[in-house]
């Protein structure tokens, strides 16, 4: 695969375009719930705490995050 340079109007206009979003908060306020409220097709949910099953029929990605090399995996992609 060939490195490309991406110039700084390229960046930043794709940085525009995305909405980067974390929640926290005590058990059972809703958080995952609120996963069924995001568009399934522009969204990805990384899965680091007991897993999907209460949003089992979202039909959007999902990364599993169950160990510490599965989370370095996920900084590199990220990163």
């Amino acid at each position: 695969m060939a490195l490309r340079i991406v110039t700084a109007d390229e960046r930043l206009s794709a940085g525009a375009n995305k909405t980067t979003m974390a929640l926290f908060g005590p058990s059972g306020v809703g958080k995952t719930s609120l996963l069924k409220t995001l568009p399934a097709e522009a969204t990805l949910c990384i899965d680091l705490e007991a897993g999907l099953k209460s949003v089992q029929d979202w039909p959007g990605d999902s990364i599993p995050v169950r160990c510490f090399e599965d989370a370095i995996d996920l900084a590199c992609l990220i990163g």
